[in-house]
C-alpha cells in the first residue's frame, strides 16, 4: 500500500472485494479521518463490542480477522465458511463470563462502602441512572476489557519489538542500559520522568513497528472530500499508520533506521496533534489503554534491564536479528523472541 501511494497519492480509492476502501498515506489526510464527524466504525458488528478478537487464541492469521466481513459483508455464504465469527462468539462469552464474577465482586465492595477499583466510576454511573441512554452491563464489560486487553495485549506486542530492536543495535542498548541502572542506583526506584532515552527507545519502536499498521476501519456515513477527492457514504477509510512512519517527508534520513535520537528536543510524540505518528490513533477514538499500555511497557523494560544483561542467541551479528513480521490483529513478531540472560548479584 505505501508503494501504491507513493505512485497515485495519499489519498487512493481500492477495491478489495466488494467493498470501497478508501487508503489514506499522509498526515494531512489522517488529520481530515480522524476529525471527521462523518465518519463511523466499519459494519455493524463494531458497535456490538466484541472483545473476543483480541484474545491470543485469536492471534493466528487464520483467526486474527474474518475476511468475509471486510471483503464480502452481503454475503451470507462467505460468512458461513468462515468459522472467524464462530471463534469470536465463543471467546466473547468465555471472556464476559470471567467479567461476570469481577464485576460482581466490585459490585459487592461498592455495595459495602470499600469501593470497586477500576470498575467503582463505570457502576455509580449505571447506578445512579443520569445519562440520557441507559448503561448496560455489556457496555461495562466492553469497556473495561478494551483498557486492559489494549494496554496488555500491546503492551506484549510492543516490548518483543523495542527487546529485538535493542539486540539489533547495541550501543542503544548499552545507553537504556546504562541510564536505568544509573537512575535505579541512585534512587532506588524509578522516579516519575527520571528516563529520558528509555522513553525515546519505546517512541522510535512504535514509529517503525505500529501495532496496528492500519487503524481500525471507518466507514463513511455520508459524502466528503479529503484533500479534494470525493468519498462516498459506505467507502471504508483507513489510514496507513506504518506508512506515516516510515515516510521520509516526516523523518528525514532513512526513515527505516531505529534511531531513538531522532526524538531528542522533538516535541513528536502521540497527541492527535503529529499526524505522522499515530500508533494508537487520535482524537475521541484514540486507544483507551494507551497510557496502561505505555507504563507497562517502561517499567518492564526498566526493570529487566536492571536486573539482567540479554544476549540474543546464536547471532554473530546482531545486524543479522531476525525481524520478520507476521500481520494479523497487531503487527507482531513471526517467530517468538529468544534471548539469553544472565542474573546480575547485586548487594
Amino acid at each position: 500500500m505505501r508503494d501504491l501511494a507513493r505512485r497515485h497519492g495519499p489519498v487512493m480509492m481500492l477495491h478489495i472485494g466488494e467493498v470501497a476502501t478508501v487508503v489514506l498515506s499522509s498526515r494531512e489526510a489522517a488529520r481530515h479521518r480522524v476529525r471527521d464527524p462523518a465518519a463511523e466504525p466499519h459494519h455493524k458488528r463494531n458497535h456490538q463490542r466484541w472483545p473476543g478478537h483480541r484474545l491470543r487464541r485469536l492471534r493466528s492469521p487464520r483467526a486474527g480477522f474474518n475476511p468475509a466481513d471486510l471483503l464480502w459483508p452481503s454475503s451470507r455464504l462467505a460468512r458461513w465458511i468462515s468459522s472467524a465469527e464462530r471463534r469470536a462468539e465463543e471467546a466473547r462469552k468465555t471472556v464476559f463470563r470471567t467479567l461476570d464474577d469481577i464485576i460482581k465482586d466490585q459490585i459487592e465492595r461498592l455495595e459495602s462502602g470499600a469501593g470497586a477499583g477500576e470498575a467503582e466510576v463505570l457502576l455509580k454511573i449505571q447506578r445512579d441512572g443520569q445519562l440520557r441512554i441507559p448503561l448496560h452491563m455489556d457496555v461495562i464489560k466492553g469497556v473495561i476489557f478494551d483498557i486492559f486487553a489494549a494496554g496488555s495485549e500491546t503492551a506484549a506486542t510492543v516490548f518483543e519489538w523495542v527487546m529485538a530492536e535493542l539486540m539489533r543495535n547495541p550501543k542503544a542498548m548499552q545507553r537504556a542500559v546504562a541510564e536505568v541502572r544509573s537512575v535505579f542506583s541512585a534512587c532506588g526506584t524509578i522516579p516519575e520522568h527520571a528516563l529520558k532515552y528509555l522513553p525515546l527507545v519505546i517512541r522510535e519502536t512504535l514509529r517503525l513497528h505500529p501495532p496496528l499498521p492500519l487503524l481500525v476501519p471507518r466507514e463513511a456515513r455520508e459524502p466528503c472530500r479529503v484533500l479534494g477527492y470525493d468519498v462516498l457514504p459506505g467507502a471504508m477509510v483507513v489510514v496507513n499508520v506504518w506508512a506515516l512512519g516510515c515516510d521520509e517527508r516526516y523523518w528525514p534520513g532513512d526513515p527505516e533506521e531505529f534511531r531513538p535520537e531522532r526524538f531528542e528536543g522533538s516535541e513528536v510524540d502521540f497527541k492527535d496533534a503529529d499526524f505522522e505518528l499515530l500508533p494508537f490513533g487520535a482524537g475521541r477514538r484514540i486507544c483507551p489503554g494507551v497510557m496502561f499500555g505505555l507504563a507497562n511497557v517502561e517499567l518492564s523494560l526498566a526493570s529487566l534491564l536492571f536486573h539482567f544483561d540479554w544476549e540474543p542467541p546464536n547471532v554473530a551479528d546482531p545486524t543479522q536479528f531476525d525481524m520478520t513480521k507476521a500481520f494479523d490483529v497487531t503487527m507482531r513478531r513471526k517467530f517468538s523472541l529468544l534471548l539469553e540472560l544472565r542474573h546480575l548479584k547485586r548487594h
